[in-house]
């Protein structure tokens, strides 16, 4: 079956300081979702939709599995690649990054055993008469398997020196990467089982990155697991512990954005 880019169900709830509701159909694969924001019947410019789009949610079968603010949807893209379109929201699913067809295919977000899917859209009390469409391409119908989920917690530093996290979530999936948004992180250290994975400074990592055609974006510490863009090369998370110590430069509020594969039963 061919992949397929079809109009969705209109966005319900669209207005100045509201939440818009999209309610997806499924029983197709969603391959991508592009959100079309306008603004009195233009297209909004990068800077308009990261200032307009506070919040973005994905939900299936009630369990939200993609949050994120339009600034980091569109920074986490621009990071893989991705050039942003005026008007033009992306989520990701099967990757087109992905080093092999296996590995693109496999992180679709198959919805045939799904009973619900929706997309909800916080919009931002001082937007210009939003106007919000949605899209999709699709391809031929497979149950939720391993999908791309991306979660968000809110850190602080205090001052310079080192934090140490280990209360990230653990548990049978696996991370692909981890973005901290802050400009302030210098150095990192992540321990698996007390064994170091990954250590580095925002040099290096920018480098490494280099290597695959990624582009670090500014204000933010990319910790890439999957560097080779091999979905394989994923860091289990059903570990004892998990922590990163993090060197800082000077206070700093932040967020770390995980990247990971998860899988669940639908209904549940």
């Amino acid at each position: 079956m061919a992949n397929l880019l079809k109009a969705m169900p209109s966005f319900e709830g669209v207005a100045v300081g509201a939440k818009a509701t999209a309610r997806l159909p499924v029983g197709l694969t969603y391959r991508q979702l592009f959100i079309n924001h306008l603004r009195s019947g233009v297209a909004a410019t990068e800077a308009q939709m990261k200032a307009e789009i506070e919040d973005i949610r994905l939900l299936i079968d009630g369990n939200v599995v993609i949050e994120a603010s339009a600034t980091e949807l569109l920074d986490l893209y621009k990071y893989y690649g991705y050039t942003v379109q005026n008007g033009q929201i992306p989520l990701i699913f099967s990757r087109p990054w992905a080093r092999t067809i296996n590995g693109e295919d496999a992180l679709a977000y198959g919805t045939k055993d799904v009973q619900t899917m929706s997309l909800e859209v916080n919009i931002a009390s001082g937007a210009t008469s939003p106007a919000l469409a949605l899209n999709a391409v699709q391809s031929a119908p497979t149950n939720l398997g391993q999908h791309v989920v991306i979660k968000r917690f809110s850190r602080s530093a205090a001052g310079a020196g080192v934090l140490e996290e280990a209360n990230l979530p653990r548990g049978p999936y696996g991370l692909l990467a981890i973005h901290a948004s802050s400009s302030a992180l210098t150095d990192v250290q992540v321990l698996a089982n007390e064994r170091i994975v990954w250590e580095g400074d925002a040099s290096l990592a920018t480098q490494l990155d280099h290597l695959t055609g990624k582009v670090s974006q500014s204000g933010y510490f990319h910790i890439n697991f999957a560097n080779t863009d091999r979905v394989g090369d994923n860091l289990p998370l059903n570990l004892e512990d998990f922590r990163i110590k993090s060197t800082f430069s000077g206070p700093s509020t932040f967020k770390y954005i995980l990247e990971r594969i998860d899988s669940f039963v639908p209904g549940n």
